[in-house]
């Protein structure tokens, strides 16, 4: 079912949404959270950034730590101007990329 209704228009951000929602109460985050940013991405290309915010932090309540969504929210603040809400995500960025990596500190050895 859920492949039927992306099917129907892969640049429809309600059907999307339909599907974040139907994978969202089937307990599949993961997939929830790709079609939300999904959304939000179609959103964001159409300068519709209220519901694109809307979207990604809903995205980001599903899944805080998800890339995608601290990207896509990262685009978002450039676009309307919010630079200290943009740099603070790209430290929270840096700070799970060392902790995937094991370690907070000596960071070189994850980059190099």
């Amino acid at each position: 079912m859920y492949e039927k209704l992306k099917k129907i228009d892969k640049k429809d951000p309600e059907a999307r949404l339909a599907l974040a929602d139907l994978y969202t109460r089937d307990g599949s985050t993961d997939q929830a959270v790709d079609e939300l940013n999904e959304a939000a991405e179609l959103k964001i290309r159409g300068n519709d950034l209220k519901h694109a915010r809307e979207l990604l932090n809903r995205a980001k309540r599903l899944k805080a730590d998800h890339p995608r969504t601290l990207s896509n929210l990262i685009d978002l603040f450039k676009r309307e101007d919010e630079k200290k809400e943009a740099l603070s995500l790209i430290d929270d960025i840096f700070l799970i990329n060392l902790i995937i990596c094991g370690q907070a500190y000596p960071y070189r050895d994850c980059i190099g």
